[in-house]
């Protein structure tokens, strides 16, 4: 859970630095940012209801998966809808964000499966190895966003967020199958 909010700030942090109008650049991104974060509930709040039943069983993991994608898939169209609203009707000053939007909501789609991967790392007491896999990426994601602002602004900083957020997706799952699997 840590791991997962810090993802919220690393990018707002590296835009605090490296930014000539910080200040505009995180308004922008982090209203965007906070609009795509609400798909978090669903994997976070899910995991937290079934732990106990995932302790038990871990071929749960697959039932809770699919209600993780399937309530993902639905909120995410969800967001859009309530995102264009928004900045068509009531907010347009955040019209130009949209691309931006978009970008963080597929990243926070791909980290919405991390949550019940790293619980189940965890409920197996490899908490070094969670821990590891966790330091690695926000690393990862600091030193790849301050690359890409520099080459793309703050649709580089999305686009790292996305990639490093998908390499740790493929970690979690490994490590996950690694445990249960073999």
């Amino acid at each position: 859970n840590f791991t997962n909010l810090m993802f919220l700030y690393t990018d707002i942090f590296v835009i605090k630095l490296l930014s000539d109008s910080a200040n505009i650049d995180i308004a922008n991104y982090s209203f965007s940012l906070n609009i795509a974060s609400m798909l978090l509930l669903i994997p976070i709040t899910l995991v937290q209801v079934d732990v106990e039943k995932l302790k038990r069983d871990f071929l749960y993991v697959k039932v809770v998966n699919r209600k993780i994608i399937r309530l993902v898939a639905l909120l995410f169209i969800g967001l859009i809808a309530v995102f264009y609203i928004l900045t068509q009707f009531f907010l347009p000053d955040y019209r130009d964000t949209f691309i931006i939007f978009l970008i963080i909501l597929m990243a926070k789609a791909v980290q919405s499966a991390a949550p019940l991967y790293g619980t189940m790392i965890v409920i197996k007491k490899r908490f070094r190895l969670n821990l590891n896999i966790n330091i690695i990426s926000l690393v990862m994601n600091v030193i790849l966003s301050s690359l890409a602002f520099y080459l793309f602004g703050l649709y580089g900083i999305a686009f790292a967020s996305l990639i490093v957020l998908a390499f740790r997706n493929v970690f979690l799952v490994r490590a996950y199958k690694k445990i249960y699997l073999n």
